[in-house]
Formats: structure tokens, C-alpha cells, sequence
């Protein structure tokens, strides 16, 4: 899965009209609307704010789609601001395209030309990444052996994202999901078959 990481902007003129469209890596619709909603507001006096975005569901399968063309005459705008970001296999992204009339008008073909070049522009500005799922695990060993349990997850490659030290000792761990029967049997080596493993959700990093 392909996705931005950061906000970016960008702003093309065709025949005096503005487009300035803005990138932003976003994780559900509530988070999308927010932002098309600031966005609009900070263009308030734009003639249209053209959006689309991609989300990939939470569990991870299937995706989210929706686009609107603001006024503009249908199919020209958010469809292929639409288009860029499938073109480019991107989740998790928006893209908001204002734009500012110029007074000249451009056509069918001229809009999707222009809204196109302008979303191609702002995803260009931003940093595209890609993530890799993985498996939330968490490892449960007793103190003596959290020692060397920390120290063979961390030099076998894996992440440690969270320490919890109660009774006994959990760590959590990203564990890249092509990569689970090496890390169980790592786990199961090192402890002697002791250690308590979970597994939990799949998660995209």
C-alpha cells in the first residue's frame, strides 16, 4: 500500500483561472471531511473546491472511494482527481483542488486537463510511502528472561513498540506478517516455549 505522509500544496494557472490543490494523508472519512471542510473555508470565496480520496478500510480490505465535482460540469473535475490518486496506487490520501475563476471558460477537456495537472502537482510535493502490513504481537515472559527476549526481537529485525512491566514482562511488537513463522519460532527458541505469544491486529506501517 502506497500512501503521503505529509500535507503539501501546489498551485497551477490555466487561461487566469487558479487551481491550488492541497495532499493530505488522511485514515477515515471523518478525518477527510474535516479537512475538506477547512479547506473550504479558507477558500471560502473559490468557485468550486473539487475533492477525492481513497481510504483503505479499517481491517485492512477494500478501500473507500468518493469524489465531487463542486458545480463543475459532471465527470470533469473530481473523477480525475480521482484518477491520479488510483493511477498512482495511493490509500489513505485526499486531494482538494479550489479553484478561482479566471473568467475564461476552458472546456470539458480543459478542466479535466487542469484539475489533473494540479492534483499530479500537489501529490508530487508531498512524500509518497509505502506501507507494509503487519501483526500486533504481544510476547509475555517472565523478568529473568525479558533480557534476552528483547535483545533477540530487536536484533532479529522486529520493532518494539510498547514495554509493559506488571507481573511479568509484554512487549508488543510489529511483526511483518510474511515474517510470522520466523518470528514465533524465534520466540519459541528463546524462551524454551515459556513465553506467551498473541497475536493481534493487522495493522499497515
Amino acid at each position: 500500500m502506497k500512501t503521503i505522509v505529509n500535507r503539501a500544496e501546489a498551485e497551477h494557472v490555466e487561461k487566469k483561472s487558479r487551481f491550488i490543490a492541497a495532499a493530505v494523508p488522511v485514515t477515515s472519512e471523518e478525518e477527510a471531511a474535516s479537512a475538506i471542510n477547512e479547506i473550504r473555508k479558507r477558500h471560502y470565496d473559490a468557485r468550486h473546491n473539487v475533492f477525492a480520496y481513497v481510504i483503505r478500510n479499517s481491517e485492512g480490505r477494500g478501500v473507500t472511494k468518493r469524489f465531487s465535482d463542486d458545480g463543475e460540469p459532471s465527470g470533469t473535475a473530481g473523477a480525475p482527481v480521482l484518477n491520479v490518486i488510483e493511477g498512482l496506487g495511493l490509500s489513505d490520501a485526499l486531494i482538494v483542488v479550489t479553484r478561482y475563476f479566471g473568467g475564461t471558460l476552458l472546456g470539458a477537456g480543459g478542466l479535466v486537463r487542469a484539475y489533473s495537472k494540479a492534483a499530479k502537482m500537489a501529490v508530487e510535493a508531498a512524500e509518497i510511502v509505502e506501507k507494509l502490513p503487519y501483526t500486533e504481537t504481544k510476547v509475555v515472559v517472565s523478568y529473568h528472561q525479558s533480557g534476552k527476549t528483547r535483545y533477540d526481537i530487536e536484533n532479529g529485525g522486529f520493532t518494539i513498540t510498547a514495554a509493559d512491566f506488571g507481573a511479568d514482562v509484554t512487549f508488543t511488537v510489529l511483526v511483518g506478517t510474511d515474517k510470522t513463522e520466523q518470528f514465533l519460532n524465534m520466540i519459541t527458541d528463546a524462551t524454551n516455549a515459556t513465553a506467551i505469544i498473541e497475536q493481534g491486529e493487522n495493522v499497515f506501517c
